[in-house]
């Protein structure tokens, strides 16, 4: 990944995207997940391969 964009939306909107393919979604999900959670959607979209360490014992 070679960058991250903040695009500001009205009324609270708050969706993570990769590739077009929805990774997060506040409204979908009733609140925000950990991180490591995120993480993990991006790294098995883009390299499922790839290990994150510790942070693939979290689910």
């Amino acid at each position: 990944m070679s960058s991250v964009t903040l695009v500001p939306s009205e009324s609270g909107v708050f969706d993570i995207t990769c590739n077009q393919s929805l990774i997060f979604s506040r409204k979908e999900e009733n609140g925000f997940i950990d991180v490591a959670i995120i993480k993990q959607r991006i790294r098995d979209l883009i390299d499922p391969d790839r290990s994150l360490g510790h942070v693939d014992n979290v689910r």
